[in-house]
């Protein structure tokens, strides 16, 4: 039922049964064509030579009176069954095996007479009113020291021909019958096997389309439609990630949700406290006031940094989804580290640390955009000075290899623990909060540092050990010149 119902099993079966009938009819009409033609040209050839024996014959009775010479080929069509017609140069017939040579027509314009006259020989198919059947007929001159003295003709019905051509021609009908029959034979059973395979992947993928995305295409025939089922298989295994990982997208951003809700919530609701209790204040006692200005201002602040992170990670995002809008340039990479350095060596002053900058020039240029990767270098000298007692040490260095730079920042701090040290870049992550919220850390920083770092097809690494520092080493592929 399952075959009669496809569509392609019947557009298989049609077109093979169409090349298998235009082959078959083609080779059958050249077979008889052939058959028939060779029959012909034995029964053509039959007749020039009985033509040339006659000729030989009569050599001396072409003299003779009419009478005899009729006499005389009625007795050879008696011999051969042939038909003999001898012929004046003019087309006058002299005596007729068939029939009264006074009473016929003159035959000068007979296709195989004009054919013998200027050639060694006529031929020529047609039907004979006197015999009432298709005759072949076969005329040759007859020379002499004057010229052509008279024509030979012998005829022959083509009887035995058309019947002989009948018979192959049914012979060769039936043949095509038989084999038409086989060819549906084969068609049919090359278009189920063709079908097999066919509908075991196409119920495959309807059950993969239904949600089934664990079924697979097991299907070994050894030609295109292994192809066919692997490339099957393998969309479906993508499907499977391309679900999983947005799921995993999905939590993420619920739990960034989430956290900035959290993040937001807390200095608006010490906002909205301190704010409440200021509108019921006498103002009597100014120090509390200030305390409580302080407190509304770095919330504030603690919002407003919280924000401008926030929009950071958009943005980054943002060109990571669409980098047609990341204008790359090639850049010094020591001289941007230079440039951070020099731009927060004031708050590493104000602890009394200690902010050097190492290069070991010269450096292939870096592809990245200037004001992104000064960004992403300042959030760690930033967090390398925040986490670092005074009188600490802080090193900006900068290498390259034949294929790569290398950017580290390094710090003798606080450290991170190892059980934090897998999480350090995750969003809203802060290993002790009190202390990030104290610094004025979002918990955004490392996540944003990440994202710059993979825009530019780098890479970015930490090791720390808890109370003697941490090293953040950044990658990047040179940019060659």
């Amino acid at each position: 039922m399952l075959f009669t119902r496809s569509k392609f099993a019947r557009r298989l079966l049609g077109a093979f049964l169409l090349l298998s009938i235009t082959s078959l009819g083609v080779l059958g009409l050249l077979l008889s064509q052939y058959f028939h033609d060779a029959a012909m040209a034995r029964e053509q050839e039959n007749l020039m030579n009985n033509a040339h024996i006659i000729e030989l014959t009569l050599a001396e009775e072409l003299e003779a009176t009419p009478i005899e010479m009729q006499d005389t080929i009625e007795a050879i069509q008696a011999q051969t069954g042939l038909r003999v017609t001898v012929l004046c140069a003019d087309g006058q017939v002299i005596a007729d095996s068939e029939g009264s040579a006074g009473q016929m027509d003159n035959h000068l314009l007979r296709p195989e007479v004009q054919q013998a006259l200027h050639r060694s020989y006529g031929t020529s198919v047609r039907y004979s009113d006197t015999l009432q059947e298709n005759m072949l007929y076969v005329a040759i001159p007859v020379h002499t020291a004057d010229g052509i003295s008279a024509i030979i003709r012998t005829a022959a019905p083509l009887t035995y021909v058309e019947a002989s051509y009948d018979h192959t021609l049914h012979a060769t009908l039936l043949a095509m019958f038989f084999a038409l029959l086989v060819s549906i034979l084969v068609a049919v059973l090359l278009a189920r096997r063709t079908l097999r395979p066919l509908s075991a992947m196409t119920k495959t993928a309807h059950a993969i389309a239904a949600g089934d995305l664990k079924r697979r295409i097991h299907i070994h025939s050894g030609d295109e439609f292994d192809v066919l089922g692997s490339t099957i298989n393998h969309l479906a295994m993508n499907l499977i990630d391309k679900i999983e990982h947005e799921q995993v997208l999905n939590r993420r951003q619920q739990v960034f949700i989430d956290n900035a809700a959290h993040e937001l919530k807390t200095p608006l609701t010490s906002i909205s406290g301190f704010a409440e209790t200021l509108q019921e204040d006498d103002f009597q006692q100014p120090e509390m006031t200030r305390h409580f200005l302080r407190i509304i201002y770095d919330e504030s602040q603690r919002m407003t940094r919280l924000i401008n992170d926030l929009l950071s990670l958009a943005r980054v995002g943002h060109l990571r989804e669409d980098p047609r809008n990341l204008h790359r340039v090639p850049l010094d990479l020591g001289d941007v580290l230079q440039h951070c350095a020099d731009s927060l060596r004031g708050k590493a002053n104000a602890r009394a640390q200690e902010l050097t900058v190492e290069v070991a020039r010269p450096l292939p240029p870096v592809s990245a955009t200037p004001d992104l990767m000064e960004q992403l270098f300042n959030n760690l000298i930033e967090n390398a000075i925040k986490y670092t007692p005074e009188h600490g040490h802080i090193t900006v260095s900068c290498k390259s290899t034949s294929t790569k730079l290398i950017a580290c920042v390094r710090d003798d701090g606080i450290g991170i623990a190892s059980r934090d040290l897998p999480f350090i870049f995750d969003r809203f992550y802060r290993v002790d909060k009190d202390r990030s919220r104290q610094t004025g850390g979002t918990g955004l920083g490392l996540s944003l540092v990440k994202f710059l770092a993979e825009l530019f097809d780098g890479q970015i690494t930490v090791t720390s050990e808890k109370g003697k520092g941490t090293t953040f080493r950044v990658e990047f592929p040179c940019q060659l010149k």
